[in-house]
């Protein structure tokens, strides 16, 4: 129960229904969601765990805001996790899990012409999802998920960046080459160097802009 409310006050925050340094009220939610505190106070308990609530000494759970610092951080580490795991997943997708990842991005491609942002962050999502669960490693693929569920929320705005959507299609193709020819260094280096110009995009949004997009970014 407590995973499944987690989940739901995490895409909360991260979709800005919560904003930042706002209190989140326990009898509240648990009202709003027809459950008891105690599965309420466990999933805040997790979300602090995951840098997204701070639970301050006298009490309560505050919503914690992003700075750019934060999220170049995030942004780094979660580079050299999925780095590694397109190396590994390199010697280990199947045919018919590189067959899927090419469907994928050509669905994307689709969506992008059309500019329906959402959909593209989506199959982005499944792209990236499917490649490090493809090195078949379950602690990486865990710490990886951890990682990018703190991201979730700027993920259609860092395609809203100019220039950014077509971009990251050319990495994402150039990536897929790489594991299809099952050359685990190149799949690394293109992967972190992905990873890392999507975040150093959106750290340099102007003062305010990066807030604003990931409280608006919608579903996904």
């Amino acid at each position: 129960m407590s995973i499944k409310i987690a989940k739901e006050l995490r895409q909360a925050i991260l979709h800005g229904e919560f904003g930042p340094w706002s209190r989140l009220n326990v009898s509240a939610i648990a009202e709003q969601l027809q459950v008891s505190r105690t599965p309420v106070k466990e999933a805040i308990h997790k979300l602090e765990q995951e840098g997204l609530v701070a639970i301050p000494p006298n009490g309560g759970a505050v919503v914690v805001e992003l700075s750019p610092q934060d999220i170049e951080i995030i942004y780094t580490v979660r580079s050299m996790l999925e780095g590694l795991a397109a190396r590994i997943a390199a010697q280990r997708l199947t045919a018919e899990e590189l067959r899927m990842l090419g469907d994928i991005l050509d669905e994307a491609t689709l969506y992008a012409s059309k500019r329906r942002m959402c959909q593209v962050a989506e199959r982005n999502r499944r792209f990236h999802r499917l490649i490090y669960l493809g090195s078949k490693s379950v602690p990486l693929s865990k710490m990886i998920s951890t990682v990018t569920e703190q991201l979730d929320g700027l993920r259609v705005s860092s395609l809203e960046v100019p220039g950014r959507v077509h971009k990251a299609e050319e990495e994402h193709y150039a990536i897929l080459q790489a594991l299809e020819a099952r050359d685990g260094e190149a799949a690394e280096r293109l992967m972190r160097e992905h990873i890392y110009m999507t975040g150093y995009k959106l750290i340099r949004l102007p003062e305010g802009e990066l807030s604003a997009r990931a409280g608006a970014s919608g579903e996904e």
